[in-house]
């Protein structure tokens, strides 16, 4: 055995395998009852498992696909998009859970631009803390981002052609700066006007500075806020249906009166609460968050005259 290398004694043993089960494994078999309709059943659940699984992948990934396209072309129509953002601003506890995680970005928000004390509601929305009263910015950001991608391919296309000039580069890249300007590097006390994370702002902000202004320079911001985004769009429809169907109960667990009238145009008007101040002489149109919006008005000669000179009513 000594002379005999591994590679033959290997060889041998399978060859006798072989002929062990050519001799007996029919034999052996037949000691065992003959299987049942349920044990075959049982060998192809593997193969049937994996082929539901692919099915149902799919199936998921084709109904996600029909509800992004349903939510884009939806916000194409005003008035649903006018609901939508009322939705979002006042049912805020509808479609979140209370959250008291605040980061230094976010506590850096709690003083407005005019000095009055503000207190971001923070919400958890799909296990993400996020800020409510940012959510109509994520909305307004993610379809200003879009226009601009459509923008950049439009752009891809002209070049392609040769019809592609600088002052169709400049357009781009204004668009992007306009972006920018109101979203991630605001005027207003808070920079960021979005939930997304400081790091993608700074990446953003860096791609731009170094020139690089294509499709993709917002994609990271606008993976931040679209899951958030059609996550309420399906709440939104969902207490839609409800309100059609059972509109009692649909108020009862929406816990919030239905504000329909107030997103009117002159109802919105009327809310405005207009002062005469002797301080100024044009009109001026103030907004805080405590007061909300303010129309000051200068004084007329009527208003100036003293309460005791005014000829009393008879």
């Amino acid at each position: 055995m000594d002379t005999v290398p591994p590679e033959v004694i290997f060889t041998i043993q399978h060859l006798v395998a072989k002929s062990l089960e050519a001799t007996w494994f029919k034999q052996y078999q037949e000691t065992f009852y003959s299987c049942s309709p349920v044990s075959s059943e049982s060998n192809l659940r593997g193969p049937l498992l994996l082929y539901k699984l692919k099915t149902n992948a799919w199936t998921a990934f084709s109904s996600f696909i029909r509800s992004v396209t349903k939510f884009l072309s939806a916000l194409e129509d005003r008035d649903f998009r006018t609901e939508f953002e009322d939705y979002l601003i006042h049912d805020y506890k509808h479609f979140s859970q209370p959250c008291a995680v605040r980061s230094k970005a976010q506590q850096s928000s709690d003083i407005s631009s005019d000095g009055e004390k503000f207190k971001p509601k923070m919400r958890s929305i799909i296990n993400k803390t996020v800020i409510a009263d940012f959510l109509v910015n994520d909305l307004s950001f993610y379809m200003e981002c879009e226009r601009f991608r459509h923008l950049a391919d439009a752009g891809d296309i002209m070049a392609s052609e040769g019809m592609y000039s600088e002052n169709d580069y400049a357009m781009l890249h204004q668009k992007a700066e306009l972006i920018i300007n109101i979203f991630l590097h605001s005027n207003l006390s808070s920079k960021l006007m979005i939930n997304t994370s400081e790091a993608q702002k700074d990446g953003i902000l860096q791609r731009f500075a170094s020139g690089k202004v294509d499709r993709t320079l917002f994609y990271p911001a606008m993976m931040d806020v679209f899951p958030v985004l059609i996550f309420c769009w399906k709440k939104f429809c969902c207490l839609k249906v409800m309100k059609h169907l059972y509109p009692a109960e649909a108020l009862r667990n929406q816990k919030a009166s239905s504000r329909l009238q107030e997103q009117h145009p002159f109802n919105l008007l009327r809310k405005i609460k207009t002062v005469r101040s002797s301080e100024v002489k044009d009109a001026i149109l103030r907004f805080s968050t405590q007061h909300g919006v303010i129309l000051l008005l200068p004084q007329t000669p009527h208003d100036r005259t003293p309460a005791s000179q005014q000829p009393s009513a008879r």
